[in-house]
C-alpha cells in the first residue's frame, strides 16, 4: 500500500486541511502514514522511508523555493 505524509500547516484551519488530506488518502487507497507541518518534515518522512508520497490540501501549503522542486501543470492554465 502507498504510504502518504500529509502536509497540514499549523493554524486555525489545520483540522480542515487534515480532513481533506485524509479523505483524499481514503479515496485513493493510500495509508495516511504521518502528518507534517512543513515541507522539510515531509521530505524527512520520504527520505526515511516512512512515506512514499506527499499529499497537500492546497498548493499554497508548499513553499515556492522547495527542493526538490515540484511543478503543478494545471495551475499554469488557471
Amino acid at each position: 500500500m502507498t504510504r502518504a505524509v500529509m502536509i497540514c500547516p499549523f493554524g486555525p484551519d489545520r483540522g480542515l486541511w487534515l480532513d481533506e488530506c485524509l479523505e483524499y488518502c481514503k479515496v485513493n487507497d493510500y495509508e495516511a502514514a504521518s502528518v507534517a507541518g512543513a515541507w522539510a518534515d515531509a521530505c524527512a518522512a520520504l527520505a526515511s522511508g516512512e512515506a512514499d508520497i506527499v499529499v497537500v490540501a492546497r498548493p499554497e501549503h508548499l513553499p515556492a523555493d522547495r527542493q526538490p522542486r515540484v511543478e503543478i501543470v494545471s495551475e499554469r492554465y488557471e
